[in-house]
């Protein structure tokens, strides 16, 4: 339910981003399918539960994977014709940025998630998304709350959250002035 941010990629990042899925949501099958052969040969009742732990975790990982796919592909071009170009990007802009979006995006997953573990999988995406950021985009020219938005929207996370991003509570060591 979750996908890399396209409106922030080059072509080239996507179409890499896209091999990688593919190769992910291969893997992920893989493991999937051993986890569930494990479970149903499996003979004592703790022994299978671990193994349906193990194979709901695989599921859920070749859903999302396939789903960050689906997301990539149905919005590249539309996507890449609207993003702004701007003629000089800031050398600072994308660390200033992520510095910025992190804080902003983590109240959202913190919201939006009950679990710690679904926590730190929003997070491990996110991160990746930010190693997907655009270098000859000048990100300070882009409002915050529209970005905050669209990686919010990217990650598969609700609108509603992302759009009062402010008014969540401050994650743990985040300055919450």
């Amino acid at each position: 339910h979750r996908r890399v941010p396209l409106a922030i990629m080059s072509e080239a990042a996507t179409d890499r981003a896209e091999a990688i899925l593919a190769e992910l949501a291969e893997m992920d099958l893989e493991l999937a399918r051993k986890a569930h052969g494990a479970a149903m040969a499996a003979e004592d009742p703790a022994e299978v539960a671990g193994h349906i732990r193990n194979y709901q975790r695989m599921a859920r990982s070749v859903r999302q994977t396939l789903a960050i796919k689906a997301r990539l592909a149905e919005g590249r071009v539309r996507r890449l014709a609207e993003r702004p170009r701007l003629p000089e990007p800031s050398p600072f802009g994308i660390k200033r940025r992520i510095r910025e979006l992190n804080p902003a995006v983590c109240r959202v997953i913190d919201a939006f998630t009950e679990r710690e573990d679904e926590r730190e999988s929003y997070r491990d995406d996110l991160i990746e998304a930010f190693c997907d950021l655009d270098a000859t985009i000048d990100y300070t020219a882009v409002p915050l709350d529209a970005h905050v938005a669209d990686i919010c929207h990217v990650l598969g996370l609700p609108a509603g959250l992302a759009a009062r991003w402010r008014d969540l509570p401050a994650g743990e060591g985040e300055d919450s002035s």
